[in-house]
């Protein structure tokens, strides 16, 4: 009997740490949202970003992140700023990013936004240039890509890439860190990207 029970509160707790985490993902993607404001309805693929992965890494896998900000560009410190990682949490990020690759986002993870498979856009993109014109007529505007977020430190830090791709020779990439102040998921700084 009392294995039963010693069962069932293990079972009960890990779907309750997944309801958390899931709850607050969506919480931190809402925030994400409207911090970079992006015009909704976001239409996502479900193939996580791979492009990059080693150079990701590189840039995560140091005691100090540097990065900037654009948003307060025009301060003195002209946006710059940094987060020391304790070799745990080195560690842990470094794990996480690496076992993104080839992951896959379901239907209905992300509240709001529209998951498109990543076998439809490879279709889109057959010939060049003018798919971008298909893409446009049967999705929207542009698409992203999203890592899962990398919650830090009691859920008060948070590691973000995305990918945003907008048309030939249009896209970029930030991977970033949040800080939940106030109830709210803020960018803190980027620290490594690419634009197209």
């Amino acid at each position: 009997m009392s294995r039963v029970i010693y069962i069932f509160l293990l079972v009960s707790i890990s779907f309750g740490g997944f309801a958390q985490s899931n709850q607050q993902f969506n919480s931190f993607f809402q925030d994400f949202i409207s911090a970079l404001q992006i015009t909704t309805p976001v239409l996502y693929t479900d193939k996580m970003p791979e492009f990059e992965l080693g150079d990701r890494i590189k840039a995560i896998d140091k005691d100090k992140i540097l990065g900037w900000n654009r948003n307060r560009i025009q301060e003195a410190n002209r946006g710059r700023d940094s987060l020391v990682l304790t070799p745990e949490e080195r560690r842990y990020i470094v794990q996480q990013v690496g076992q993104q690759n080839g992951k896959r986002w379901q239907e209905g993870n992300i509240q709001g936004a529209k998951l498109i498979p990543w076998d439809s856009i490879q279709v889109s993109f057959k010939t060049a240039r003018n798919d971008w014109n298909k893409f446009h007529g049967n999705y929207g505007k542009e698409y992203y890509r999203f890592s899962a977020p990398m919650f830090l430190r009691g859920e008060s830090l948070c590691l973000f890439y995305y990918e945003q791709y907008c048309g030939y020779d249009c896209a970029n990439a930030e991977f970033s860190v949040f800080r939940r102040t106030k109830g709210r998921w803020e960018l803190a700084f980027t620290f490594w990207g690419w634009v197209s």
